[in-house]
């Protein structure tokens, strides 16, 4: 009984281990695998702060290297070049935590005749979409040794490699990728907001509006949504902006708030108040003198954090009590008194007489 659940135990692990490890074969030199000839790995999309990335498709440019391998040995020339596939993302696909697709290289047109280890170069192609960052390169090191049992050779191992030091040539690459994923990209955006308070005893928090022009510019070369949605405060007119380095015209009140979202990283703000009258206004506004700053232009570049635009309109004066204090009413009054006392004079003269 002891034999029999041993020989269980040896059978089982045998079977993990089978699982565990990729097969490779191969016949007269061409390479064949138990998955179809092809490896994958993963390529992992992150958001990067608050938003929605676009619809992405990651695709690749395989090269194999020139030169000598690290061990300065010369490598093979006529090299064989595998092919990469590609990884397609929905919009609003990339997570926080990361969303994977898997990425396959497909070695069934390799047929390789020496043994030694195959360096290859999978570099990902550029992309236009705004905020979307493309993988650093990766390094394939393909291992082919002789096939002992069926002749020609065969691929022992397939590693992916990054650099240690983005300098590094391209024999220098000594970073071993352990786990699965090979490839990592990332969609950054988040919001600008707009925010209005009104202060002073002149300050009119209840009907005043004031008026911003907002000037989203991109980056050359990069693409946008069609438009961006404006959401927030109940008098202003304008829905959407585009990010086209045309200024639109955003209106709001006392304790309102203007928020633009989904913004890519790297687009250029520019927020300006149109002058308000009686109003001074100040893009930073603290309890000290020395914390406020007069001005009407907030600008900046929008990143993975929240951008914000506060704006704090002051407006003092004398309030008006309706007494006019001028000399002009006592020199009526003074009239008025003299008036009536010339009349009573008068009047007792009369009838004195």
């Amino acid at each position: 009984m002891k034999l029999k659940k041993l020989f269980a135990g040896v059978v089982a692990a045998a079977m993990i281990a089978t699982m565990s490890f990729p097969a490779f074969a191969a016949t007269n030199g061409q390479v064949h695998t138990l998955t179809n000839d092809k490896v994958e790995v993963d390529k992992v999309y992150k958001l990067v702060g608050v938003g929605d990335s676009p619809l992405e498709t990651f695709g690749f440019n395989i090269s194999a290297l020139t030169g000598l391998n690290k061990n300065g040995a010369e490598k093979v020339t006529n090299v064989p070049v595998p092919t990469v596939g590609s990884a397609d993302f929905s919009e609003t696909h990339a997570t926080g935590a990361g969303a994977t697709k898997k990425v396959s290289v497909d070695f069934s047109n390799c047929n390789y005749k020496n043994v030694g280890t195959y360096y290859y170069k999978i570099t990902e192609n550029a992309t236009t979409n705004a905020g979307v960052t493309i993988s650093t390169p990766t390094q394939m090191r393909v291992t082919v040794v002789n096939d002992e049992e069926n002749g020609g050779v065969m691929i022992a191992s397939v590693t992916f490699w990054k650099q240690a030091d983005s300098d590094a040539a391209d024999g220098e690459w000594k970073d071993k990728i352990d786990g699965t994923i090979a490839f990592e990209n990332t969609y950054t955006a988040n919001s600008l907001t707009l925010k209005k308070t009104v202060r002073g005893n002149m300050g009119d928090k209840n009907n005043d509006k004031f008026t911003f022009k907002v000037t989203l510019t991109g980056e050359n070369g990069k693409t946008y949504a069609e438009n961006y949605a404006v959401v927030g405060g109940s008098v202003n007119e304008t829905k959407a902006v585009r990010v086209d380095g045309n200024p639109y015209n955003i209106t709001i009140k006392h304790g309102e708030e203007i928020t633009i979202a989904n913004l890519p990283a790297g687009i250029r703000y520019k927020v300006e108040e149109v002058a308000s009258d009686g109003y001074t206004a100040y893009t930073s506004y603290g309890i000290l003198d020395s914390e406020r700053v007069t001005g009407t232009t907030v600008e900046g570049t929008t990143s993975a954090e929240a951008a914000e635009a506060a704006f704090t309109n002051v407006k003092d004066g004398t309030p008006d009590t309706g007494v006019i204090l001028d000399n002009a009413p006592y020199m009526l009054m003074l009239a008025v008194v003299a008036g009536g006392a010339m009349t009573l004079v008068i009047k007792k003269r009369r009838e004195e007489e």
